[in-house]
């Protein structure tokens, strides 16, 4: 059975807003899914459109880099 995940907030923790790198919480969905492969889809929400377009966008470059599927 896969599941959706919404995570609510796109700081630092999450995405690495602010820094060049990705967070904590990004890399280890992405990690769960090439491991368990049970998520469906990945939401991300926040209060700032820009912040979460750039949440969004981190979120695709960590997928390809690591195969991953992308959030919603």
């Amino acid at each position: 059975m896969k599941m959706d995940v919404c995570i609510i907030g796109t700081g630092m923790y999450v995405s690495g807003r602010g820094t060049d790198g990705y967070g904590t919480i990004l890399p280890a969905i992405s990690a769960f899914q090439k491991e368990m492969n049970s998520l469906s889809r990945v939401f991300v929400v926040g209060t700032n459109v820009q912040r979460t377009q750039e949440a969004e966008e981190k979120i695709q470059k960590l997928s390809d880099l690591t195969g991953g599927s992308s959030a919603s």
